[in-house]
């Protein structure tokens, strides 16, 4: 088994989260790419591994137990840039304040109630974590996933937040890698460091950090209407002790690890106020810190683990906080599929180059028995999508109404949406597809970077006769028959693929994210399969 080089074994999950608590993991992943949290989860799912997701551990608790499987940190994903004037994308693995301060340094006051709060931006996302009056659902548009199944997807705000720490990431496997916010409120940078100082203050004032701990245990029951801190304080708990798990003495909802706290330290005494809230003010309160890994059927249960999302029965034993397991394989798959999904983005990170009402969607339409038994239909979709009113300004650049659809080499010096497909291996080179609004294209395949394949040194329409083009008054989309595609598949049926966008006037857009940071040594280029990423067809 080939270890990917940014993993790393048996690693304490004491030593990796806010929390210090926790056992052995097997696997630590430490991507810096999100085509490494793909490979990941590949590589978790080849070798039938269990896997999680780590932020800074400011909202879980570890279980002791030995973790024989991968989890996956982001700590290396840190990039940020100002798509324009009021859009910030941010990398999962920024913490709170990191995000806090760069907006401050903007002069945007949206962000300083995040301010010295704990964690970082994919974990707080996933929950919508909420403080003095405000919640990540105020200030994000987007957010860009990876979901179970190892597809990249572009989430709009309303298809994620639901309300109060209730999120689609708690209901369905997805990985938060990277978020849109939005921002517009101006201010001076003077007022806007006031207003995060006393964010700070209020929490040093409540001695949040004078020990480990993941701030509140419990969510706020609304519907009791009495904050859960209140609730505990009013029943006696500040200061109590089991183990080294301490409730704190100045706010009775945060427990403490005095040194040596163990998980079932910590759950023993959750649990202890869980059932004094129920029993003694009948109120049902709901963690809020979530517990990972393996524990007793007794803690799941008079914890309340059942609400907390994806577990898997083992022998009087439950496998919490996972984000994938072999057991969560599915049997069958219902076709068409979406295979990636995503906005596009400004190139290589180059600020202030606009956001653009414009995505790019890669859909399975067929399975792979069906395309081998029917080679000329179609079977892969590749589809731009872009609100008509906005096609003619952003696609400005036409090509003439006069020429023929499909053409020979110039079609790049016009406004496109562009497709690339590669195997896996790079030993079959790649194929390149680009498409205008105005129902022209051309296919080309590659040897090499940017070396033609010896049939392809002009576009020959017969090689590509089956493809079919259709569009409607949003969206234009390529047709792939199967017999144009195959060549690129790998035994695991695999592919590379990369969308990109040339508006014209300099202006290169990618579909997803990539930076100079992350590729120091590779040059800027579309072609570069360096840049692409996996997607695994279904059978």
């Amino acid at each position: 088994m080939k270890i990917p080089s940014y993993f790393l074994e048996n690693q304490s999950l004491k030593a990796n989260t806010y929390y210090q608590i926790g056992g052995v993991v097997r696997y630590l992943s430490c991507p810096s790419t999100f085509q490494e949290v793909q490979e990941t989860l590949f590589f978790c799912k080849e070798h039938l591994l269990p896997c999680a997701l780590l932020g800074l551990g400011s909202n879980t608790i570890f279980s002791e137990e030995y973790f024989d499987g991968v989890i996956v940190t982001f700590h290396k994903l840190t990039n940020w840039y100002f798509e324009d004037e009021n859009h910030l994308m941010v990398e999962a693995g920024l913490t709170n304040t990191q995000v806090s301060e760069i907006a401050c340094n903007y002069l945007f006051e949206d962000l300083f109630w995040m301010n010295c709060m704990p964690g970082q931006i994919g974990a707080s996302v996933r929950m919508n974590a909420r403080c003095y009056g405000f919640e990540m659902s105020n200030v994000i548009s987007d957010v860009v996933t990876l979901d179970g199944e190892g597809r990249f997807h572009l989430l709009r705000n309303q298809n994620i937040f639901y309300g109060y720490k209730d999120t689609l990431f708690m209901k369905e496997p997805s990985i938060v890698l990277a978020v849109r916010f939005h921002l517009n409120k101006k201010n001076s940078k003077e007022n806007i460091l006031l207003k995060m100082k006393e964010c700070e203050n209020d929490r040093n004032k409540k001695y949040h950090f004078l020990y480990p701990s993941c701030g509140s245990t419990f969510k706020n029951n609304y519907d009791y209407g009495v904050p859960s801190g209140k609730i505990f304080e009013e029943l006696g708990f500040r200061g109590k002790k089991i183990g080294d798990a301490q409730v704190s003495l100045y706010h009775a909802n945060f427990l403490w690890n005095l040194g040596n706290a163990t998980s079932t330290d910590i759950l023993s005494l959750a649990a202890d106020m869980k059932l004094t809230a129920k029993k003694n003010k009948n109120v049902d309160l709901e963690l809020e810190v979530q517990p990972m890994g393996i524990f007793s059927e007794e803690q799941f249960h008079v914890c309340g683990m059942e609400n907390l999302g994806l577990h898997v029965n083992l022998t009087n034993q439950k496998f919490m906080g996972l984000f994938w397991h072999p057991d969560f394989l599915k049997n069958k798959i219902d076709l068409p599929q979406i295979l990636f999904h995503a906005p596009f983005y400004s190139y290589f990170f180059k600020e202030n180059q606009g956001v653009v009402p414009i995505s790019v969607e890669f859909k399975q339409m067929i399975s792979l028995t069906e395309a081998k038994n029917s080679p000329h239909k179609p079977f892969l979709q590749w589809t731009t999508y872009c609100a008509h009113e906005y096609l003619d300004k952003l696609f400005s650049i036409q090509y003439p109404a006069s020429r023929e659809k499909f053409i020979s080499d110039k079609l790049w010096e016009y406004s496109v949406s562009e497709i690339f497909i590669a195997h896996p291996s790079q030993k079959n080179g790649y194929l390149e597809f680009e498409m205008t609004p105005q129902l022209s294209w051309v296919a080309i395949r590659f040897d090499d970077l940017r070396v033609r394949h010896f049939q392809h040194q002009f576009p020959n329409f017969k090689f590509w006769k089956n493809i079919q083009f259709v569009s409607t008054d949003h969206s234009f989309s390529l047709l792939l028959p199967y017999e144009n595609v195959f060549f690129m598949m790998d035994n695991q049926n695999e592919i590379l693929f990369h969308g990109a966008l040339s508006l014209g006037n300099q202006k290169y857009y990618t579909g997803l994210p990539i930076t100079k940071k992350s590729f120091p040594n590779t040059k800027e280029d579309f072609h570069d399969w360096e840049h692409f990423s996996k997607i695994r067809l279904f059978e």
